[in-house]
């Protein structure tokens, strides 16, 4: 048998619907791959872009051909169209390596099935080397193997059990009531918030804060403190110059670049102010009163199974990953509302049935499937991250080539196929009620693979996803009982950091409701009924579990 044949069988007796052969007719698999003479093709044979001697393709990546690093997911499209579901690039043969770049749902899955228990993603490359030259831990993010599977076994304890999130679901609600007043206070006369987007992102701290600082920072205060107002420029800086470095030439690897000095204060500042609420935690926990429970993020601070090290960086990427992210998917989903009324209007009654009791639940937002699927279906149209990187400790076959051992695979689905007809009816149009319609377990199943989601997908998916969308769903809950929104500005399309964010400033008109229709919604929200038959596909992995009936009770804190 030979190399290709053996990577064949490897693959085929992986796949979840083909059954195992016994030992003794394992030999048969060989003999019916040669005599159907189904053979991948070598990485030789993937398709790739028209490169010059020396130079490669880099001149595409540079100013000289207007590259815009915000925009690669466009350029990925376009490599596609023209190569295929599969393509391999290498942008300067000799200094960068290739990378393949897959895009079809079937080699998503088959990427999912052949991870194993630790799969291997490339760290963010200047990120890891800011840390390094700080003599900072290399944090989650940049883990892999033993080390990783270690660190986020703790993790996952904390952050991926519904109980766990819903016990600060109270809090989030009163950051997104906090949230409303700050818009109602803010309003221009065209009852538009000035900087909404740096309000949003003022939103996000106080929100993220709740849970990876165990505090409410006083972000939606009409004056913040000079030390707040410090991290958030820090945030800001940190995104900014991490999407400049990871989408554009990698000078970095080779000189200390000025944006990879912007990179270094700016994520010096974010561990600064990680390291000061860490040591306020600990300092808190020591006056404690012996009875006291330990709240969520306590309990990690507090655990012997991680260096101290470990938990200071933990707490920085728990702050940094959940406000970008958080803030722009509230803005994409804002957007898409504003521009489909009807839509917005379903949803509004959803969320006055929901609130009927005059309080809404953690448990409550997971039985909201009008606001599920008009997420889903905000994430579809507008991605909020545009790739998934992965290396294999063996050979993968992938669109029927085989791509070698440790080889860099970016799958690019998110972007690839959003909006792809192929895989979506009417797929410019925002339609939530395409995630609520009836279908069979066969037909989610093959469309589970199409994009690999806002999260990712398999072991490696973000840990706080279930907090941050508890955060957004907030936010929005809070938002609709309180406004009709409106946006009259130039259309918004995505553009790429680290994570996605608006192309146009998300600057939107909100028109409070009268009394009178908050009125005539909540009669309408006793008889109100959505999609409850509907089957909404779901990227949670772990089953939904009853609230525990003592909650710790949080501190506040407003930074000074």
């Amino acid at each position: 048998m030979n190399s290709a044949q053996r990577v064949l069988r490897r693959t085929i007796t992986s796949c979840p619907h083909v059954k195992l052969r016994s030992r003794d007719n394992r030999s048969s698999v060989s003999n019916e791959v040669t005599h159907a003479k189904i053979i991948p093709r070598s990485f030789r044979e993937i398709p790739e872009p028209k490169s010059l001697p020396l130079l490669g393709t880099a001149l595409e990546y540079s100013p000289l051909k207007k590259f815009d690093p915000s925009y690669l997911g466009e350029h990925w499209v376009k490599r596609h169209e023209q190569l295929g579901p599969i393509y391999k690039e290498n942008i300067i043969p000799g200094v960068t390596e290739y990378i393949v770049y897959s895009s079809s749902p079937q080699d998503t899955e088959h990427m999912l099935r052949q991870e194993g228990e630790c799969p291997i993603r490339d760290p963010l490359g200047p990120l890891l080397k800011v840390r390094e030259q700080m003599g900072e831990h290399r944090g989650l993010t940049n883990a892999n193997g033993k080390e990783w599977k270690r660190i986020r076994k703790i993790i996952n304890q904390h952050f991926l059990k519904n109980s766990v999130v819903w016990k600060v679901a109270d809090d989030h609600y009163k950051v997104a009531l906090d949230f409303v007043e700050y818009i109602k206070n803010n309003l221009d006369s065209n009852n538009e918030v000035p900087d909404f987007d740096k309000v949003l992102n003022r939103w996000a701290f106080e929100s993220t804060g709740v849970f990876a600082l165990d505090t409410r920072l006083g972000a939606l205060e009409q004056n913040i403190s000079p030390k707040l107002q410090e991290m958030i420029h820090h945030n800001e800086i940190m995104f900014k110059s991490m999407g400049k470095l990871l989408y554009g030439l990698p000078y970095w690897k080779y000189w200390n670049t000025k944006e990879l000095q912007r990179l270094y204060e700016g994520h010096k500042g974010q561990i600064q102010a990680a390291r000061y609420h860490m040591v306020r935690i600990l300092d808190e926990c020591r006056t404690m009163n012996k009875d006291s429970k330990f709240t969520n993020l306590e309990s990690i601070l507090h655990s012997s199974k991680l260096l101290k090290e470990e938990k200071l960086m933990l707490m920085t990427e728990f702050l940094v990953a959940g406000i970008d992210t958080t803030s722009n998917a509230v803005a994409f989903l804002l957007y898409a509302l504003a521009t489909n009324p009807e839509k917005q209007e379903i949803l509004r009654k959803e969320i006055y049935e929901l609130a009927e009791s005059g309080r809404i639940t953690g448990k409550d937002l997971s039985n909201a499937k009008y606001l599920q699927a008009c997420i889903k279906e905000t994430q579809r149209m507008y991605p909020f991250v545009s790739s998934s990187s992965r290396r294999y400790p063996e050979d993968i076959v992938l669109s029927g080539h085989v791509v070698p051992a440790g080889t860099h695979v970016l799958n690019t689905s998110n972007m690839v196929n959003s909006r792809n007809p192929k895989y979506f009816d009417e797929p410019d149009t925002f339609l939530p009620e395409r995630w609520l319609r009836n279908r069979s377990v066969k037909e989610r199943q093959g469309q589970r693979f199409v994009m690999s989601g806002p999260f990712g997908l398999g072991v490696r998916m973000c840990p706080g996803r279930k907090f941050s969308m508890q955060e957004l769903q907030m936010a929005v809950t809070a938002i609709l009982q309180n406004f009709h929104i409106e946006y009259h500005h130039k259309s918004i399309k995505v553009a790429f950091r680290l994570v996605s964010f608006p192309s146009e400033k998300p600057q939107f008109k909100f028109i409070p409701l009268e009394e009178s229709e908050k009125w005539a919604l909540k009669t309408d929200a006793q008889s109100y009924y959505v999609g409850n038959n509907g089957n909404i596909q779901s990227d949670s992995e772990v089953p939904q579990d009853e609230t525990d009936t003592e909650v710790p009770q949080k501190r506040s804190y407003a930074l000074k």
